[in-house]
């Protein structure tokens, strides 16, 4: 009974994880054409794209990424689980009280264990409100739960973007400078074309491999959850903000 119930709530996994594709270059204030200009040459000069997704292919982030984030939903699984075993333990210990104080037969606690035939049991009208709070809660607490490791999970994995798009900045600047660069696009659907000669995705590449630098990871997710009050309303979660750490990305 538990399993079958905790299958209905928890499934943030299947739908917080999206693919990294496409993500460093959406990652910023300006999702349509962030730019990173030299420090000399005014107005003059070229203008180079980069495109910082294959930067990350190519040197194993993105699957360092996606490692990380699978690290960190199973964690959260295990938090949403655990609690939602706990609001299944105490929505049974109530169901046990109902039946023994009802003095309910062994066909009518089969069916107040299942959630079916409830208004044919011989309740009283406070017995049967009590119990459809319970049952709501139960369906809250779970879902908010699930929710709220949701919203953590994202938030997390879009500060790790983050900090790796921050971290390339200063290498992309400098590889422009070089070439006499005054502006860097990023490479996304809003370019339509560019050629070849001012595309510095190899070099960028090649300069982070040369220097890898440090990222800083968000520590491992945990979760604020309310205490278990089934005959109260059940109180909204929400996710705090994550201690950052930092260590230098794998090479």
């Amino acid at each position: 009974m538990k399993n079958r119930n905790l299958s209905r709530f928890v499934r943030f996994g299947a739908v917080a994880i999206f693919a990294f594709g496409g993500m460093f270059a959406s990652i910023g204030c300006d999702k349509t054409t962030t730019t990173t200009a030299a420090a000399s040459g005014g107005n003059s000069g070229v203008a180079g794209v980069v495109d910082l997704d294959k930067v990350a292919d190519a040197v194993n982030w993105n699957a360092e990424i996606n490692k990380d984030n699978e690290t960190a939903k199973q964690e959260l699984t295990r938090l949403v689980t655990s609690f939602a075993n706990e609001v299944l333990d105490k929505v049974k210990q109530h169901k046990a009280e109902l039946i023994k104080s009802a003095k309910l037969s062994t066909q009518q606690a089969d069916d107040l264990n299942k959630d079916v035939n409830l208004d044919k049991l011989p309740l009283t009208k406070e017995q049967l409100q009590t119990l459809a709070i319970v049952l709501q809660n139960r369906q809250q607490y779970i879902q908010g739960a699930d929710q709220y490791a949701g919203k953590l999970l994202q938030q997390r994995r879009v500060e790790i973007l983050t900090s790796y798009r921050k971290a390339t900045q200063p290498i992309v600047r400098q590889v422009a400078e070089a070439q006499g660069m005054t502006l860097v696009l990023l490479k996304n659907d809003a370019i339509f074309h560019n050629a070849a000669s001012v595309d510095i995705t190899d070099k960028v590449t090649d300069a982070v491999r040369a220097n890898m630098p440090k990222i800083t990871y968000p520590s491992m997710p945990t979760m604020q959850l309310p205490t278990i009050n089934l005959g109260e309303a059940a109180p909204a979660t929400a996710p705090a903000a994550a201690a950052p750490a930092t260590r230098a990305s794998a090479k």
